[in-house]
């Protein structure tokens, strides 16, 4: 299912003269069949909209905005003729059809990583911050990223590890390392994460991670890059927690 879901957004390839377009409707038509009643949305509709400019889309209720941001999301099909996109379109996340009914929020969010090419675990971790209105910054997610981007071109060698560490063998969260409650686990996690050997359910930077980072007040990026330095030296790591510890 998800297969013939996600082939939605396989783009044609995109004409020649389309370098300051971002959307093209070329013939679209669009209706649904209601009470033996065809409803029109579009009738061979051909548009292009430029690229860097703000464009507001207006219509009364029922006039098919909605059908329209689903067309563009890749959602559902004009019935007619094609929409060609140059670039990335945002996911319409206020619209509540724009997501996959047979779908937890969680699978939604992961699918939709997947289909704009996003780490899911990063996604995972922006996404559970903003639910708990902490502090979501797409900064700290790409940070995060970029030190593990790193690790795996100087370290690994453009190689991931071939061993997946499994969430059941990760210290308990009440377990101690020179009196750091929760330090066992997050350094765990943090190897893990950087060799790219976290289980998909397993992330770095969340929940008592996050906490246990704030108490401590040191950056999730930051503390990548000193278990990097540290490698299998967990005494350097609690040489450095005390040095930036403000607890």
């Amino acid at each position: 299912m998800l297969a013939g879901f996600a082939s939605l957004f396989r783009p044609p390839p995109l004409p020649a003269d389309m370098g300051n377009v971002m959307i093209r409707l070329n013939g679209v038509t669009k209706g649904f069949h209601m009470g033996g009643v065809t409803k029109m949305v579009a009738r061979d509709a051909t548009i292009d909209l430029p690229k860097g400019k703000s464009i507001a889309l207006l219509g009364r209720n029922g006039a098919g905005k909605s059908t329209l941001m689903s067309m563009l999301a890749g959602e559902i099909r004009p019935d007619q003729g094609e929409i060609l996109i140059n670039g990335s379109i945002s996911w319409p996340v206020g619209f509540m059809g724009s997501f996959h009914p047979d779908l937890t929020g969680a699978q939604n969010m992961r699918f939709l990583a997947r289909v704009y090419g996003v780490d899911t675990d990063e996604l995972a971790a922006f996404v559970e911050d903003f639910a708990e209105m902490g502090e979501p910054t797409l900064t700290t997610a790409v940070m995060i990223a970029s030190v593990r981007r790193d690790y795996l071109g100087e370290i690994m060698r453009g190689t991931p590890g071939d061993h997946i560490l499994d969430p059941a063998t990760l210290p308990a969260k009440t377990d101690e390392l020179a009196g750091f409650v929760w330090l066992p686990r997050i350094i765990a996690k943090a190897r893990a994460k950087l060799r790219g050997e976290l289980d998909p359910n397993t992330m770095y930077s969340c929940g008592g991670d996050r906490a246990f980072l704030r108490r401590h007040d040191i950056a999730p990026a930051d503390f990548l890059r000193a278990i990097w330095a540290a490698g299998e030296d967990d005494a350097k790591v609690i040489d450095y927690v005390r040095r930036n510890s403000k607890a």
